[in-house]
């Protein structure tokens, strides 16, 4: 379970003996560099701790720049991680300010082994409480580097245990990018350095554990599908997806149903959707072998607004007010395994979304599906395969269709022009 940036470049000491009260000692661990004077706490120079001026009214005006030119270089950082799917090294703390935590944390872990029993020893209660509360979150990126490289990698087998799934239930529900903010409300604010340290926690578990992929590959997507992100958030989820699937690549089967499970409601807002259908087709990049089944649902979905625009004889659009409960299609079951559709009965529910606000949706989705053909140059060839697969298994048995069978006249219109 130890990747190369598991070794840190110092030399590890004994665990240190327990002692007082572990809440205590998690804080000494942490405050022990800031007993050295100023300017010498864990190599930060003197002019470190220096106050900054009041800056001037000149240096104001010209904030808007820097931000533009900090958000650039994020934007740069998200695309080269996009571009390689590695996810970043990881800066180590100083050895000054990480070996005390670091020490702790494996003592902690290896009383709650001797123990035996899932109730928390006090000294594993402490570091439960600070992975919770998330309130102090150097100390929270330091515990999450520290389980994965204590005990010179061997607190991360510890994490299998059946008494330590109250850790493991932390830290799959954790989301570095939602994290408290000064008054302690749950914010979007997102702390990078914590969530570097999470990602290659979690990339350890798997490796040590494979019965872990599927819930770590929830646990990852669900931190990207709710909401437009930046590219340096994006990046890095999908460079931990990419990463767990080339430690497991049985994997891929799983993240077919979790991007299907996770798939929002045709009701929701048109930026979540477009949001979604962005990064579910980013998947197919790193994952061809699931580009057919991942198209073959975006069809599906596209065709769930279609049939909702109703054009009567007399040119009339309007739009069905009542939805299905359970997200299925008014036409009945998608047919599989060559079965023709049975018409069932659905519970029905009100929408208020008017013919353009579900035009604009369909339009959207349809417009980022052909620009993904489009791109797909030099694989045309097996995406045409799987269009063609889901034009017969859904287009073809939807009566309403009305605009998304234009897929198979554009990327058959592209052949011919090339």
């Amino acid at each position: 379970g130890i990747d190369r940036y598991s070794l840190l470049p110092y030399q590890r000491s004994a665990s240190p003996k327990h002692c007082g009260n572990p809440n205590e000692d998690l804080k000494m661990a942490a405050t022990t560099a800031a007993v050295a004077p100023t300017g010498e706490t864990a190599g930060v120079s003197p002019e470190a701790n220096i106050k900054s001026e009041e800056i001037p009214d000149a240096a104001a005006s010209a904030e808007d720049n820097i931000m533009s030119e900090k958000d650039q270089e994020a934007e740069s950082r998200g695309r080269e991680i996009l571009r390689t799917l590695v996810l970043p090294q990881i800066a180590m703390p100083p050895p000054a300010e990480y070996e005390p935590i670091e020490k702790f944390v494996s003592k902690a872990m290896q009383d709650q082994h001797e123990c035996g029993k899932e109730t928390p020893t006090q000294a594993y209660a402490a570091v439960l409480d600070c992975l919770s509360k998330k309130r102090d979150l150097q100390m929270l990126r330091n515990i999450l580097l520290a389980l994965r490289t204590s005990g010179r990698g061997n607190t991360i087998h510890y994490l299998i245990m059946p008494q330590f799934r109250r850790l493991v239930h932390l830290l799959l529900k954790m989301d570095p990018f939602k994290l408290p903010g000064a008054s302690g409300a749950i914010t979007t604010r997102a702390d990078y350095d914590v969530a570097d340290a999470l990602f290659h926690l979690h990339t350890a578990i798997v490796s040590a554990n494979s019965a872990y992929v599927k819930q770590t590959l929830e646990c990852l997507w669900r931190m990207m599908v709710y909401d437009p992100s930046p590219i340096e958030k994006t990046s890095r989820i999908h460079a931990a997806i990419a990463t767990v699937l080339r430690l497991c690549p049985s994997g891929k089967d799983e993240m077919i149903d979790i991007i299907e499970s996770k798939w929002p409601h045709r009701t929701a807002d048109k930026q979540r959707l477009i949001t979604n259908a962005k990064q579910v087709l980013l998947v197919t990049g790193y994952i061809p072998d699931i580009q057919n089944q991942l198209v073959e649902m975006l069809i599906d979905r596209c065709l769930e607004l279609d049939v909702e625009i109703k054009i009567s004889d007399n040119g009339e659009v309007s739009v069905d007010k009542e939805v299905d409960d359970n997200d299925e299609d008014d036409e009945g079951e998608t047919p599989k395994e060559g079965k023709v559709p049975v018409r069932q009965k659905k519970k029905k529910v009100q929408h208020g979304m008017t013919v353009d606000e579900m035009a604009t949706k369909l339009d959207s989705l349809m417009y980022i599906f052909f620009e993904f053909i489009e791109s797909r140059k030099d694989t045309r060839s097996n995406l045409f395969h799987g269009l063609m697969y889901g034009f017969c298994r859904s287009i073809l048995y939807t009566h309403k269709s009305k605009f998304v069978q234009f897929v198979m006249l554009h990327i058959c219109g592209l052949d011919f022009r090339e």
